[in-house]
């Protein structure tokens, strides 16, 4: 008997029943290999699993979010906000995998999802379509439309934009970094039901971290990306990689000081967050200095260690005061005001020195 990742029969039903359209029709992408395709009861269980480490850290960081932000912490309107942001996680993957099969195909290290190993693909549609809207509804119903429209627009991007920007262009890789920015905003958003300056520190947390972090793992999975026919940065200028890398691990040094002078810390916080982001900065800078994949293993490990550090230490100094943002936006706006008239009057000299200098 052939076998694929186990289970009885092709659509994982009992004498055909199934409440799924029918794979015949369906199947459009030749297995790679010559076992059973897996039947759609394994492949829900995939799509579930599927990139499991990744999307705990993103639901993680969506708990940060929620509990750093003022307010009182509701476990009722957290838990729903994670179940949400969950489902929306899971359906943005299977999007990802629905619309790169072809492409898994090609490459050792996807070869053996559920799609290139044969499975349905309207098993997967309907698991995208099916968390996707769930996940959004829970979120709008019973938590906030914001973070429900985030989240739903979170999906698009990673589907729609990032996914095929990959076979086009390497600035896939920064669109991706928005992507996963915006679950830290989507908790803080379901507690107060806005975007707050906080919301904002947390966001671009994730984006500065998620740099060297790709970027390592890219520079292992070069010859994988060029048979899958990706346009990284690795593919199109290798280079510049590890500059990249070591150049974005350097604002997570002002995590400490933007998270204080946005209310959401202590000050304790701005001394205690330069051990987790010094280390990220030395883990980048070997690579950048000789770029290998020893090297790139070691900043991908390190920013495994770097990012739940600074989100305990965040939890650890939280203090939760919007009035210390506005105080600071307040003294932006007096220095803002003080330098508009100098600032005005220098730029009026300049274009009086530029005029009489042409009429000469």
């Amino acid at each position: 008997q052939r076998m694929g990742l186990g289970g009885s029969d092709d659509d994982g039903v009992e004498g055909g029943w199934s409440l799924l359209p029918p794979c015949s029709q369906g199947r459009q992408h030749t297995p790679v290999n010559t076992t059973r395709p897996p039947s759609r009861m394994e492949g829900i269980w995939h799509l579930i699993t599927f990139k499991g480490t990744l999307s705990t850290y993103i639901v993680g960081t969506t708990a940060v979010g929620y509990y750093m932000a003022p307010g009182e912490v509701s476990k009722k309107t957290w838990a729903l906000t994670l179940g949400g942001t969950a489902l929306t996680v899971l359906s943005a993957n299977a999007w990802n995998q629905i619309f790169e099969a072809e492409s898994d195909r090609k490459m050792q290290r996807t070869a053996g999802r559920y799609l290139p190993l044969g499975g349905c693909p309207n098993t997967a549609i309907v698991f995208a379509a099916t968390t996707g809207i769930a996940g959004g509804y829970i979120l709008w119903k019973y938590v906030h439309p914001l973070p429900a429209k985030m989240a739903v627009i979170n999906i698009g991007l990673y589907a729609c934009i990032y996914t095929p920007m990959k076979r086009m262009h390497w600035f896939n890789t920064w669109v991706g970094g928005v992507v996963g920015a915006i679950p830290p905003m989507i908790g803080w958003a379901a507690k107060t039901g806005g975007t707050e300056m906080g919301s904002w520190v947390l966001g671009g947390l994730l984006f500065f971290w998620q740099m060297p972090h790709f970027m390592a793992i890219a520079w292992k999975n070069q010859d994988d990306y060029e048979k899958g026919g990706y346009q990284m940065l690795v593919n199109t200028d290798r280079e510049a990689v590890a500059g990249v890398a070591f150049r974005y691990s350097l604002p997570l040094l002002l995590i400490g000081p933007l998270s204080y002078y946005s209310g959401m810390t202590s000050q304790w916080f701005m001394a205690t967050s330069l051990v987790p982001t010094v280390y990220a900065v030395a883990s980048a800078y070997p690579f950048y200095e000789q770029p290998t994949v020893l090297t790139a293993r070691q900043l991908f490990f390190s920013s495994l260690k770097t990012l739940p550090v600074i989100m305990g230490l965040l939890l650890v100094h939280r203090v939760a005061d919007p009035s210390m943002s506005q105080r600071v936006l307040s003294r932006l706006e007096g220095v803002a005001h003080s330098l508009a008239p100098s600032l005005c009057q220098s730029v009026s000299s300049g274009l009086r020195a530029l005029s009489n200098f042409v009429s000469e």
